[in-house]
């Protein structure tokens, strides 16, 4: 059995800002709690998943494996959607100010923290690939608030991360 390496940083990110572009696949499960990241599963397959992230006014969280189910180290990218997040890198002591379209991307094995530091709620999606699988699954799946997967065409994916795609306006 051959252990696939993360998908590159650069695929990740153009599926994270193709993804959210597609507004009407996440809004409807954008929800918020007091004092919290509400983590949403939209889609899963064998090389990766994408995670819608709300999070709350004066929020943070690690940019590691989202999902609770995986410590192993990923590739990851993110967009904002919604409202702004401050990534604070740890190894190199700067931060960074991520605004709505903007997309930003960490290997594996290096950390990053992110925070809502604004009084207003802010939206993300996530695109994390890890070796090996994160869990094995067959074909490409989304996953609605219930948690019960339902199929998605494949070529929604060449779809929001094709070029020609309208990007959003930061």
């Amino acid at each position: 059995m051959v252990i696939a390496p993360p998908l590159d940083l650069g695929f990740l990110s153009l599926i994270s800002s193709g993804i959210a572009a597609t507004g009407p696949l996440w809004e409807p499960l954008v929800r918020l709690a007091d004092g919290e990241v509400v983590d949403e599963l939209l889609l899963a397959s064998e090389r990766y998943e994408v995670w819608l992230r709300c999070w709350a006014p004066d929020t943070r969280g690690e940019l590691t494996a989202i999902g609770g189910g995986s410590t192993r180290a990923a590739n990851v990218a993110f967009t904002v959607v919604r409202g702004s997040l401050v990534s604070h890198d740890p190894t190199a002591g700067r931060g960074e100010l991520v605004e709505v379209g903007d997309t930003r991307s960490i290997g594996a094995r290096r950390p990053l923290q992110l925070a809502n530091l604004d009084g207003e709620p802010a939206v993300s999606i996530h695109v994390q690939s890890a070796a090996p699988a994160l869990e094995p699954r067959a074909g490409l799946s989304i996953v609605a608030g219930t948690r019960q997967a339902a199929h998605l065409p494949e070529s929604i994916v060449g779809y929001a991360a094709h070029p020609s795609r309208p990007r959003l306006a930061g």
